[in-house]
């Protein structure tokens, strides 16, 4: 997974998972921040609010790639043990991206994971099914980032590997 967002190049198709994936990640990271607060020393469960919860078991997920090529809902839920938040889906500028989260959503691949790297007003990840950020998903999307696109609070990214070629993301 990416260590620092980085700056969307349009002119590069490689960096738009990238971009995207980065992107989804903030939204959630400041989810997390505002429903964890922002003690680095805090776990989830010992955080103001949380539900305390076992943390759950790595598990594997080998899903084939998803057929479709634009999601077809707009919002993604996600209840955690510190409250919920939903995802707004940009089919418009990131379709192949925003259709695979959708599916990953759907077919469960983020339920009963944590968010393995919390780094209070920058970002958290999550999702990862291994639960230290070297899970995926068994497939990547491939998808040049938006143009202009600006790394503000409340983007959600899907995350790559540091292996990965730029512009591929997984879960």
């Amino acid at each position: 997974m990416p260590e620092q967002p980085q700056e969307p190049q349009p002119s590069s198709s490689r960096r738009g998972a990238i971009a995207f994936a980065v992107a989804m990640v903030a939204v959630i990271a400041v989810a997390a921040a505002v429903l964890l607060g922002g003690d680095d020393d805090a776990s989830p469960t010992a955080a103001a609010g949380c539900e305390a919860v076992d943390a759950p078991e790595p598990k594997s997920v080998d899903l084939p790639a998803p057929k479709a090529k634009r999601p077809t809902a707009t919002k993604v839920v996600f209840d955690t043990s510190c409250g919920g938040f939903t995802v707004t889906l940009d089919a418009e500028r990131a379709p192949k991206t925003a259709a695979s989260f959708e599916y990953l959503a759907a077919e469960g691949a983020f339920d009963d994971t944590t968010f393995h790297r919390i780094a209070p007003g920058f970002v958290i990840q999550g999702g990862d099914p291994a639960g230290d950020g070297t899970g995926g998903p068994g497939y990547s999307v491939r998808e040049q980032p938006p143009a202009g696109l600006s790394y503000t609070r409340g983007l959600v990214a899907m995350a790559k590997t540091g292996a990965d070629p730029p512009g591929t993301s997984g879960s």
